[in-house]
Formats: C-alpha cells, structure tokens, sequence
C-alpha cells in the first residue's frame, strides 16, 4: 500500500509542478503586456503561490527518503461518524462556488486563464479526493479518478444547459438551419406550403422535429428538447456500453461509463448516430443469430438515413462484438465462424443504401 501511495502523490505532485511552471509563464507574459504586475497586487500573490508550489513540489519529489515511511502518513481512513461524514461532503461539494468564482470574477475567461484555472483546479480535485476517502473506502487512484470523473460530467451538463435560453438569435454552430430543418416535417401547417426535407442528417432532424408536434412553444423548449437528447442518449449509450463489458467492480463500471459520456461529447459523435450503437449493443448476441441480423439491418438503415461514412458502421460494432464474444474454438470451422460477419458487412451495407435512398 506505501507503494501505491508514493507512486500516486509523486506523480501528482509532479504534474502540479508541471502545471504551476506553465501558470507562472502565461502569468508573467500577460502581465508584461498589460503592465499589471507592478500595479495590481492580484497578480503578483498569484505568482507566489505558484512559485511556492513549484519550490516545495520538487521539494517534496527529490527529497530522500527516511525511514520514516513519509508518504505512509498520507493514507486516510474513512469516517463514519457523522462529523467526519459532513466534512467529507463539504469537500466534494465546496470546489463548485470556488471554479465558479475564480472562472468568473479572478482569473478570467478563456485560454489566457487555462493554466491559473487548471491549477486551482488540480489542488481541489485532490481535495475532493479526500473527501472519498472519508467517506467511502476507495483507494487513492479510485478517489482521484471518481473526482476527476464527477466534476468533467457536473460541468459538461452545466455547460450544455446554458444553451436552453430565449435567445432569438443562434447559439451554436447551425442552430437555426438545425431548427428549421427539423421543421420541415410539419412544413404545411407550419408556413402553409409543402417543403422539400432536408438530404443532410435526415434522422437528427426527424428527431428535433418532435417539439413541432406541439403549436406555439417558445424557442427555449427546441433547445431544450436537443440537450434532453444529448444527455439521455449518450448517457443511454454509456451505461449500455459497461453493461456490455461487464466490468468485475462497480467502481471500474463508473470510471468506465463516466470516461465514455465524456469521450462521446469530445468529438461529432452526434447524438442521432449513437442510436445505431444503441441498436447494436442491446441487439446484437451470438446465441441469437436472427436477432442480430435484425438489430444490423435496423441500425445498418438508420445510418443510411444519417451520414454517409457511418454506411459501414453497424455492420463493423455487430462484428468486433461478435469476434471479441464468440471464441473460434467455439465454432472449429473457418467459414462457419466467418459466415455471420460477412453476412452482416453485405446486409448492412445494402441496407444503409436502402436508407440512404428512402430519403
């Protein structure tokens, strides 16, 4: 255990020495350029504690060790009195109002404040660390990584609600081209004349046009509806995924489903192409054959109704499930054991076609 804990708080602390040399560089080149370091108290506090940090951080990492068991002292029990349970709570909760603050009002906005936001970031994280400790009887990594976890998924849904305003103008990239595609569908008793549908992401628009079916919302409720889609399809994709992999430990499941939510929404992992994985991972099964060409063909059509380059999708996940769940020794014979693939790749493909056509 002394191992695992040397390991982890020198590796922490070294990158806190990483990011607190970056802060004090873009502090001081912001500074020169604005002049503030002589005139502005703020800034020069600020660069005493990075610099402190950096001091006593390679301090701490190239000190010798005793034979004391120094990093030993760090390990912490959990509490379960009602006290030590509160504090740890405290611990978890107080980091919010301070990134909030110092996001808003300290240290600015944006990528000139980057490195002085990540680390005031990383030191409370380790205290929410802490905060696990007390109350549950995680390990340091597990503590760190459900912190880290906890805190990408809490700002990723504060981030994607502050789209779901009144506001008549466009919020996001294609908003309104978005909108008014997925109005397209009622277009008759919407502007009184039939209008063509939209060839581009035909089914991201059939399901943003669901709103249209009431009269009269505002435009909050569009907005609105499209990050309920976000969050519950890609939430739904997550959790489909872990019970997919069935992971030994309830911890590893949540470090799992966590990481995947906030992987899905890095990059155009949209949230109209995610049902086709969700099609696939509840569908498709090696002890049900039938089944699983029925969950291709579904998928396989939906992604012909979305994107050109997702065509081969469906067909490719039922394959890797198949190949990673269905042992060859199983099955003996080469053809047989490559027969349900290859029927679903030309399955799938001519049926992504079919869809790609119905549009």
């Amino acid at each position: 255990m002394t191992t695992n804990i040397k390991t982890f708080f020198k590796t922490y602390i070294a990158i806190g020495v990483g990011i607190s040399v970056l802060a004090i560089y873009q502090t001081e080149i912001q500074t020169q350029a604005f002049l503030k370091i002589r005139t502005r108290y703020k800034w020069a506090l600020l660069m005493i504690f990075f610099a402190f940090n950096a001091a006593s951080g390679l301090y701490l990492i190239l000190r010798r060790e005793e034979a004391g068991h120094f990093w030993e002292r760090f390990e912490i029990k959990q509490l379960t009195s009602f006290v030590g349970s509160l504090f740890g709570w405290i611990l978890l909760v107080i980091p919010f109002p301070i990134l909030w603050y110092a996001n808003i009002d300290f240290f600015g906005h944006g990528g000139d404040a980057f490195f002085r936001l990540m680390w005031l970031f990383w030191w409370l994280v380790l205290g929410q660390a802490v905060g696990f400790k007390l109350t549950t009887r995680l390990s340091w990594t597990v503590s760190f990584a459900f912190a880290l976890l906890i805190d990408g998924v809490i700002f990723q849904i504060y981030n994607i609600f502050l789209s779901v305003t009144n506001y008549p103008f466009s919020v996001g990239w294609s908003e309104a081209s978005r909108f008014y595609y997925g109005s397209l569908l009622f277009s008759k008793s919407l502007y009184g004349v039939k209008l063509p549908l939209s060839v581009w992401h035909g089914t991201r628009y059939f399901l943003l046009a669901i709103p249209f079916l009431i009269h009269g919302l505002p435009i909050w409720a569009d907005r609105l509806w499209q990050v309920l889609l976000w969050l519950g399809i890609t939430g739904l994709t997550s959790w489909l995924f872990v019970r997919r992999l069935r992971p030994p430990e309830w911890t590893t499941a949540l470090i799992i489903g966590g990481w995947l939510f906030l992987y899905l929404f890095q990059g155009a992992v949209y949230y109209h192409l995610q049902v086709c994985v969700i099609i696939i991972l509840l569908g498709v099964s090696s002890k049900h054959p039938w089944r699983s060409l029925a969950a291709v063909i579904v998928s396989s059509f939906w992604a012909g109704m979305s994107r050109l380059n997702w065509f081969p999708v469906p067909a490719i996940l039922a394959i890797t499930l198949y190949l990673l769940e269905e042992p060859f020794s199983r099955v003996g014979q080469f053809w047989r054991y490559i027969f349900k693939p290859a029927l679903w790749g030309v399955v799938g493909l001519a049926t992504a076609l079919l869809g790609k056509v119905s549009i």
